[in-house]
């Protein structure tokens, strides 16, 4: 058994209720020996025997839940760049072994420049089928807490989409932290949906159609900002960017806000608070930019939010962020904000993956995108 295993394993892990406070909770010791036995058979059944005692699914979950935050406080706030590196492989891999993969007539990488960047950000393009003229577009921004993810990770994702709606897919690779803190990924995203609006007609999309902005979780941050951020930018062309709805799938709306579902889901696998917090270290360091309304959407003007367009929320029930989305969505309905909330029994990163809930939920995704992009709503 590795030294490092044991030690994660033996220690007493201190879990910090909020970034910076001396406020902690300490795990007891369990054996080693139980926690290899049952990482050993999950996913095997839907109950475990263990010394002749059947163990249910519940108590795994709570396990796993807690070795995932040991896991994340046994990384330090400012990983090497060989640890990021493993940990950005990893996620990518995982991403695209859990998500079905579909063919489409054409994928090809355009590369944009951006000012601080000598190799641009690259956008990525799904056609879905062939001829490739007049097709409306949809922007994808990954999730991966503005850390992890890539283009690469969500090709099969947005392969779907793209066969689902019959559009084109463009996903976004923004620069992220820790190398690159707020507003970085935010700017990059509005910078490529500006770009590619600009060059939709030599890019084979409809010269006429308005664009949808999708993404999951700190993706779908982004997808709700780029609306917003087009809103406060003066237009001084006819070609201003428009855009017709907006798909978050269980997006960040309040960086460091507490609620109920942050408490009954502290331990969450995959994603908990320990998980969380440090998501936040890396691309939003400081105080200011973790208040900024970019990543405090829930607190952000209200005279903004209501220039959101067609707004179709997805929950997913064991998720720490459920609470703060769920509010959200009282707020936008509150300001008359067309908004529509789906809520899928799945954890928070199953969108998409071929088992539960995670192809239901792209599939009510795409369906909300076509109605908007084929449908009377793309020709106002």
């Amino acid at each position: 058994i590795p030294p490092w295993l044991q030690f994660c394993c033996r220690r007493k892990c201190v879990v910090s209720a909020m970034p910076n406070t001396d406020v902690d909770r300490r795990w007891p010791v369990v054996p080693l020996t139980l926690y290899l036995r049952i990482l050993g058979v999950l996913g095997a059944s839907s109950l475990v025997k263990i010394h002749g005692h059947k163990l249910p699914v519940v108590a795994l979950k709570v396990i796993v839940g807690q070795l995932s935050s040991v896991f994340w406080n046994s990384i330090p706030s400012s990983p090497s760049a060989p640890v990021l590196a493993v940990f950005r492989k990893v996620y990518d891999i995982a991403s695209k072994l859990l998500s079905p993969h579909i063919p489409v007539a054409l994928v090809k990488d355009m590369h944009m420049f951006v000012h601080g960047s000598s190799q641009g950000v690259i956008v990525r393009l799904y056609y879905p089928t062939e001829p490739f003229h007049a097709l409306p577009c949809i922007m994808w921004y990954h999730g991966g807490g503005f850390t992890l993810g890539s283009i690469d990770a969500y090709d099969h994702i947005c392969c779907q989409l793209a066969r689902q709606t019959q559009c084109v897919v463009a996903s976004v690779e923004y620069r992220m932290g820790p190398e690159h803190s707020f507003p970085t990924a935010h700017e990059d995203c509005y910078a490529a949906t500006k770009w590619i609006w600009a060059q939709r007609v030599s890019l084979g999309l409809s010269p006429t159609k308005p664009f949808a902005v999708a993404g999951d979780s700190a993706g779908g941050n982004i997808a709700i900002t780029v609306p917003l951020q087009a809103n406060l930018e003066p237009t001084t062309c006819d070609d201003a960017l428009r855009i017709v709805s907006v798909v978050p799938i269980y997006p960040t709306v309040s960086a460091i806000g507490l609620f109920p579902s942050k408490r009954e889901f502290f331990n969450g696998f995959p994603l908990g608070m320990p998980a969380i917090y440090w998501f936040i270290l890396q691309y939003c360091p400081l105080r200011w930019q973790q208040l900024d309304w970019r990543m405090a959407l829930i607190e952000a003007d209200r005279s903004l939010l209501k220039c959101l367009p067609r707004t179709h929320l997805i929950v997913a029930e064991e998720d720490p962020l459920r609470d703060e989305i769920l509010m959200f969505n009282d707020l936008l309905a509150s300001l008359e904000v067309p908004v529509n909330m789906k809520r899928f029994h799945m954890k928070h990163g199953d969108f998409g993956h071929r088992f539960g809930m995670g192809m239901p939920s792209l599939q009510w995704a795409a369906m909300k995108l076509r109605e908007d992009l084929h449908g009377p709503a793309a020709r106002l």
